[in-house]
Order: structure tokens, then C-alpha cells, then sequence
């Protein structure tokens, strides 16, 4: 719920600021948990958590407990300390795999570098032309090419924090005669198969949805024309169902 009163506008900016962070902090705040041998999935590793691990013992909280599509369960705690305490017990356990997730540094957007500048002198020309090189472990990765033109490119880079709010701040940095713009770039995965988020086909167990009627099929079949007609059809009685006066 948005409140519209101005004299509430700034609290509402710093929730919504600690509501993110809370997220993002609670991102690691986990562990996933895989099996040492193949014939385990995801529920007979929860119970076997369940019956070895005591929570109340070690004085953890665990909010919950999810399966994921790669043979893999993740196990969410209250905080760090108590995460730490259940990946010492885990890691006992001969049948568990344990791992934390990892920070990834942030990426950003460096358009229309010219194509004359190797990828290898990007890093210092940022650092020296931009007057950055005081920054302390300074990390800057051309991770790949986002688009190719007749005379530049875009580039995409993974860089340190400070690396990049220096970089957003500038907007535009200077590569030898040239001003390039900088934006933040962020990579949305998204499933072919059922058309969610978060994952890829290759590790997708859910049923195939097409992207034209939203029914079980893909959008690659035969009877994609029928579909497309069927839409169109049923768009056209929408819409005419819609004009049509309120009959009383």
C-alpha cells in the first residue's frame, strides 16, 4: 500500500529502503544442500535434516525448507550466526553436500566503446582517464559483448561496488577521445519451457506452457496456428463482449 501523504513520504522511502536490504541480506542467510549419492532427492534429504539435526539443541531458527528443480535443497535461517551453527552440523553428515551462495559483484552497462580500444585497455583507461585510481582494490571484468555496431559496442562488466557507484555517478566516463554512457545491468532469467522466473529450461521440472494461450504446449508445435487462431478469436469476443452495452 502506497501512502500518498507527503509528510509520510520520506518514512516511506526509508521502509521501503530497509525492506530491500532486509531481502537482500537475507539472501545469504542460507544454505543449499545437496545429496552425496544419487538415488536422494530433496525429501528424503529434509527428513533425514529432521532427524539428525535438533534445532532447539543448537539453538537455531530455520524459516524454511525448499526444493529446487536441480536436486537441491535450500535451507533458509533467521540470521548468519545461525546459519554458520547449521552448516557446522551439516557438514557431518556423510550424505549431505553443504554450500553457501555467492556474492556477485554487480555488473554494469558501458555503451558505445569504440571498437579501436581492445577489451584489455578498459580497465585502466577507466581507472586513469577517470581519475579513479586512488579506489582501493579496484575490480573491473569485461564479462561479454551485449551488441556490436559499425564503429563501437556495448560492453558488460562485473566491477567492485565502489568501482561502480563512482562510474553511475559519473554517468559518462571518458576512453580516449570518446564519452561513453554507464548504466546498471541486470540479467533476468527466465524459463523457455513453463515461462517462469528464475531458472533456466535445463533445470526445469515444471509442465510445458506455451507463451501464445498459456495451455500445455509449446509454442514451437504444429497446432501453433490453431492456437494463434483461437486466441485471436477469443480476443475478438473480449473485446466485442466489452463494446457491447450492459444488457439490463
Amino acid at each position: 500500500m502506497k501512502i500518498r501523504c507527503p509528510f509520510n513520504e520520506l518514512r516511506t522511502i526509508e521502509y521501503t529502503e530497509q525492506k530491500s536490504l532486509s531481502t537482500f541480506y537475507h539472501w545469504f542467510n542460507n544454505v543449499s544442500v545437496k545429496p552425496t549419492e544419487p538415488t536422494m532427492n530433496p525429501d528424503n534429504m529434509k527428513q533425514l535434516i529432521r532427524e539428525t539435526v535438533d534445532h532447539k539443541a543448537l539453538k537455531v531458527e530455520v524459516n524454511k525448507m525448499k526444493k529446487l528443480s536441480n536436486n537441491t535443497l535450500f535451507v533458509e535461517c533467521n540470521n548468519s550466526t545461525d546459519c554458520d551453527t547449521l552448516e557446522k552440523k551439516l557438514t557431518k553428515i556423510n550424505a549431505l553436500s553443504i554450500e553457501r551462495p555467492k556474492k556477485k559483484l554487480p555488473a554494469i552497462l558501458l555503451k558505445f566503446v569504440p571498437r579501436h580500444i581492445d577489451d584489455a585497455e578498459v580497465k585502466d583507461l577507466i581507472l586513469q582517464q577517470n581519475n579513479l585510481t586512488h579506489l582501493e582494490n579496484p575490480v573491473i571484468d569485461i564479462k561479454f559483448t551485449k551488441a556490436k555496431f559499425e564503429d563501437s559496442r556495448h560492453l558488460v562488466m562485473q566491477v567492485s561496488p565502489n568501482i561502480r557507484r563512482e562510474l553511475l555517478a559519473l554517468q559518462r566516463i571518458k576512453l580516449k577521445w570518446s564519452m561513453c554512457r554507464v548504466e546498471d545491468f541486470t540479467i533476468i532469467t527466465r524459463c523457455l519451457k513453463c515461462l517462469r522466473y528464475g531458472h533456466t529450461s535445463k533445470y526445469c521440472n515444471n509442465k510445458q506452457t506455451c507463451s501464445y494461450c498459456a495451455e500445455e504446449h509449446s509454442w514451437k508445435d504444429q497446432i501453433l496456428q490453431n492456437c494463434v487462431q483461437r486466441c485471436n478469436a477469443s480476443n475478438s469476443r473480449d473485446y466485442a463482449d466489452r463494446a457491447s452495452p450492459a444488457s439490463e
